[in-house]
């Protein structure tokens, strides 16, 4: 990734976990708007890029990417940190599974091109979950051609 990113590098970066890749992309340059549905580790992700003295990602979606958009899918987004960003640091957490995600907000990647930033790079690590997000970014996909790193996860 460090070879292709730019200034100019618009990353959407879906499965942010504890935010250090999407930092690492910021540090280098890129304007990163990250998805991550684990609302415990927020606070993590925040740390990191208070400690690496990062601007503040362009968006923060806390939910899901996926095949549709749920009915709330607009409550996910925040342009600033979410107020789980403020919680206790964390050891351990569970990732949280799409096909598990209750009431969390589900949005497609093409519903956050439309209104959020369209990306030249999507980094995409879900556990199990790709296809869905694919799914979603289809438009996307057509008309932008951004770069997609994707991390498999066969096990899943």
């Amino acid at each position: 990734m460090s070879l292709n990113v730019t200034d100019e590098s618009r990353v959407l970066y879906i499965g942010a976990e504890e935010g250090d890749m999407p930092a690492l992309l910021a540090s280098w340059g890129a304007e990163v708007f990250m998805v991550e549905p684990g609302v415990k580790v927020w606070a993590n992700i925040k740390a990191i890029w208070d400690a690496n003295d990062l601007k503040p990602p362009r968006g923060n979606y806390l939910g899901f990417c996926g095949a549709e958009n749920s009915d709330h899918w607009i409550s996910g987004y925040t342009a600033y940190w979410p107020e789980e960003s403020y919680g206790p640091i964390i050891d351990d957490h569970a990732f949280p599974w799409l096909k598990s995600a209750c009431m969390q907000p589900i949005i497609t990647v093409d519903k956050l091109t439309d209104f959020f930033m369209v990306p030249t790079m999507i980094s995409i690590d879900v556990e199990g979950a790709e296809y869905e997000v694919l799914k979603g970014a289809e438009r996307c996909l057509r008309e932008w051609h951004p770069t997609i790193y994707l991390s498999l996860h066969p096990e899943f």
